[in-house]
């Protein structure tokens, strides 16, 4: 399950480069602080996972 996970946060994550690479130059300031605070969304959600699997 948190493998299947993880491999879901990291589609997020390659979408989420992808699609501010696209806006950076054109999109508004409240759309550039919105990817923002969605990449650091998807950074938290990555390192709780992370903390939950077995070592």
């Amino acid at each position: 399950m948190l493998h299947r996970l993880r491999n879901d946060l990291n589609v997020v994550a390659l979408g989420l480069s992808l699609l501010k690479r696209q806006l950076e130059r054109d999109a508004s300031a409240e759309t550039r602080d919105m990817l923002r605070r969605i990449e650091l969304a998807a950074q938290r959600c990555a390192k709780a996972v992370a903390a939950t699997e077995p070592r």
